[in-house]
């Protein structure tokens, strides 16, 4: 009837609701109060007036389960009307299914992908730079290296060290794809920047065929 009196609470819904007393008799806001608060009690009303059937997917909601304690599940519902022979409405059927682990589920495999695809493009963005060296160097090496042993010289200790570098890069990668990186402790120790810089900037200058000038003195 209008009032929405609960004529049977089966077993299933009063473990997800979290309640052992008997709802049975009771009219729906009263049963449930918090859920008559987040608009159940008035979608009920809209089917048993309208008499057609409302659905709901992944619907947060929170009600007070024993010793008053709030709880939040996301559901996905039916709110039917049962007819009688003559169209009449007899009584309303409330379905509702808890999804909230499938939920979970989801949105943790939808943020494993989201961190797939960030390590995928931080790989690809960090491996760029020393592919790009040994590229350069290799081609350095090609055109004049057999014929200038300094030449030769450089390009393979950039190719190698390039190569280090990358390797470490991967296995850095891959630890923390894994979820094991490890935070390790650092060892600060006096370096000539000016002499860093420089080493930095001699691959670079191979690599993109471009002048880098760096300006001072080091240390």
């Amino acid at each position: 009837g209008p009032e929405h009196k609960i004529a049977m609470a089966n077993a299933p819904f009063m473990q997800m609701v979290g309640l052992k007393r008997k709802l049975n008799g009771l009219p729906f806001k009263d049963a449930l109060p918090e859920l008559d608060a987040q608009g159940l009690t008035g979608m009920i009303s809209e089917v048993y007036r309208s008499g057609k059937m409302q659905t709901g997917s992944e619907v947060p909601v929170t009600f007070r389960a024993r010793r008053g304690v709030l709880n939040q599940i996301v559901i996905d519902y039916v709110v039917q009307p049962y007819k009688d022979l003559n169209g009449n409405i007899r009584e309303i059927i409330f379905y509702a299914n808890d999804i909230t682990r499938l939920v979970e589920k989801r949105k943790r495999i939808e943020e494993l992908l989201r961190q797939k695809d960030e390590f995928i493009g931080l790989a690809s963005h960090e491996l760029k730079t020393p592919l790009t060296v040994i590229e350069s160097y290799a081609r350095l090496l090609s055109r004049r290296g057999f014929d200038d042993r300094s030449v030769a010289e450089e390009a393979v200790g950039a190719i190698l060290g390039e190569s280090i570098r990358m390797k470490d890069m991967i296995a850095q990668m891959l630890q923390l794809a894994s979820g094991q990186e490890q935070v390790e402790a650092f060892n600060f120790v006096e370096t000539d920047r000016h002499a860093l810089i420089e080493m930095t900037l001699r691959p670079m200058r191979k690599s993109y065929l471009r002048a880098f000038d760096l300006a001072g003195d080091g240390p």
